[in-house]
Parts: C-alpha cells; sequence; structure tokens
C-alpha cells in the first residue's frame, strides 16, 4: 500500500505543476491520504523512473494520437524549484515560427556563448572574471554578452556581474542533454550497424 501511495503522490505532484493547479480529471483518485509521513524511504532512482513514465501516459492522453510530444522537467538545486515544460509537434507547427527557433538557436550556436552560459551556470561573474576564463578581449565578450542578454539567457546585476537566467540554465541544460542524447544515439547507431 505504501508503494501505491507513494506512486499516487508522485502523480498528484506531476499533474499540479503539469496542469498548474491539478486537472479536474485527476488521475489521483479522490479521497486518497498521500501524506509522505507514512513512507519510510525514498524510492530508487531505476522506480521512481518508471513510475514518471506512467505518469507521462497520462499526460499523453491530452494530445493528439498522431502527434508528438515532449515533457521536459528540470530539477533545480533546491528541491522546491521546478521547471516542467509540455509541447508538442502540432503545437509547435500552429504556433510557433520558424524563424523565430532560428534566431534562439543561432545566439546558441556560438563555442563562446556556450562558454559563457558554462561558466556562469556555476556562479554570477564579473565581465573580468569572464574574460579571464575565456581568453576573450573585452569588445568580443560584450558582443556575446550583448546577444544572450538579449534572448534573456544571462542578466546584468546591480554589481555589474553577470548571471544566467533561470531561462538561459534551462536552455543551457537542455541543448547539453540534447547533445548527450544525440552522441549516444550515434554510439548505438554505430553498434547496430557492425
Amino acid at each position: 500500500m505504501d508503494k501505491e501511495k507513494d506512486i499516487l503522490r508522485r502523480l498528484q505532484r506531476l499533474e499540479e505543476e503539469v496542469f498548474a493547479g491539478g486537472r479536474q480529471d485527476s488521475l489521483v483518485p479522490q479521497g486518497v491520504d498521500l501524506s509522505a509521513q507514512d513512507l519510510e524511504s525514498e524510492p530508487s532512482l531505476e522506480t521512481t523512473m518508471g513510475q514518471v513514465a506512467n505518469a507521462m501516459k497520462g499526460i499523453r492522453a491530452h494530445y493528439r494520437e498522431d502527434d508528438h510530444v515532449v515533457v521536459q522537467a528540470i530539477l533545480h538545486q533546491q528541491t522546491s524549484q521546478m521547471d516542467i515544460q509540455t509541447t508538442s509537434l502540432h503545437t509547435l507547427r500552429e504556433e510557433e515560427n520558424d524563424q523565430d527557433i532560428v534566431a534562439m538557436c543561432s545566439v546558441l550556436a556560438s563555442p563562446q556563448r556556450i562558454a559563457i552560459l558554462r561558466l556562469l551556470s556555476e556562479k554570477a561573474l564579473s565581465s573580468g572574471q569572464l574574460s579571464q576564463g575565456m581568453d576573450l578581449a573585452g569588445g568580443h565578450l560584450h558582443h556575446h554578452l550583448r546577444d544572450l542578454k538579449a534572448k534573456g539567457f544571462v542578466d546584468k546585476q546591480v554589481d555589474r556581474s553577470y548571471k544566467l537566467t533561470r531561462f538561459g540554465l534551462n536552455a543551457y541544460l537542455t541543448v547539453a542533454a540534447l547533445n548527450r542524447r544525440g552522441r549516444y544515439t550515434s554510439m548505438e547507431e554505430m553498434r547496430h550497424d557492425q
């Protein structure tokens, strides 16, 4: 029973995050006490991932059958901070402009800008600290910072240091995860071809 409660509690939290306050047709039965007080220990990562995979089936039900759906969750250092984004290929086709996507990607297409995001993901830095960390001259660095700031990836603080925005951190993690996924997918394809 504890395992069931844990699964339902996680599903409820996922619904609250994804659907901003829950759903009218929640998959969690009414009247079930989901307090975590009687759960003795945290489940393994494998168990949790299995539960998330099952919860994704509930999310999938809200999209067209012939659609591809992406659910992205970023858990920040503080466990209370989480960003969850869902979108689908159909939604992108209907609502997004390809030129806007190209403009966003072009900002991230620079090795110097990716390096800036990586450095700022650790802590806020002044332009002098960034310049030293990257071996980039002032004018070139400010050009990259201006472009990152214009797209909302970084912010300039009152103390004139630069800080990665939450959006910037999410973008950096997303691009890095896509790169990692592509690298592993390519390795898998090479193994199958042999």
